[in-house]
């Protein structure tokens, strides 16, 4: 039994998550209103959730 993944696929994935975190931040960085949205729907805006 096997329990690391193969080196490419664990580069193919850690590509995937460096990707996907890039495009979040771009995506944040040209719309305000999006990163204002989830500021107000989670702990980090004025929500008095517990």
């Amino acid at each position: 039994m096997k329990i690391l993944p193969r080196p490419e696929a664990f580069a193919r994935e850690a590509l995937i998550l460096i990707g996907g975190a890039l495009l979040a931040a771009f995506i944040l960085s040209k719309f305000p209103k999006v990163r204002a949205y989830i500021d107000t729907n989670t702990k980090g805006g004025g929500c008095n959730c517990n």
